[in-house]
């Protein structure tokens, strides 16, 4: 959702999206065309998935994926809370040409319970300072570049 605030009503963008509140947010912009996933919605973060949803998601290609996890961890990977999330966001990646994962300290060195994807899958990762120097280290000897945000 912070991600989804940033944007500006300025350059042309399409925006394929599974969560309801973050296409609502970008609704109030001119330059943005949503493409809302279908599928059940999943009340506890009013995002839509399922097999509808993946059926949708195999039907495009994109640039680049922007996407919150909670957790990763340097062997698991990248997870998250729900297997049906899971399975969604391995659609995605599949299908898109960079991965940027959001994801504060909190998330770090932490499992969720369905795994996403190897860290190595990953292009770059956006994070908070408080996330530990050492750890962002050892994410960077892995290939991902790591973009600390203050």
């Amino acid at each position: 959702m912070f991600l989804a605030r940033q944007i500006q009503d300025t350059e042309r963008l399409t925006v394929l999206s599974s969560s309801l509140t973050i296409s609502i947010e970008l609704a109030a912009l001119s330059n943005v065309e949503i493409i809302q996933l279908g599928g059940p919605v999943r009340k506890s973060s009013a995002s839509t998935i399922g097999v509808a949803a993946q059926n949708m998601i195999q039907q495009f290609s994109t640039n680049t994926l922007f996407l919150g996890v909670d957790g990763i961890d340097l062997n698991f990977g990248i997870s998250t809370t729900n297997q049906e999330v899971a399975e969604l966001n391995k659609l995605m990646i599949k299908n898109t040409d960079r991965v940027v994962v959001l994801a504060d300290s909190t998330k770090m060195n932490k499992k969720g319970f369905g795994r996403i994807c190897d860290i190595e899958d990953i292009d770059i990762i956006i994070t908070d300072d408080n996330t530990k120097p050492s750890y962002i280290h050892s994410l960077e000897e892995r290939g991902i570049e790591v973009i600390v945000a203050s």
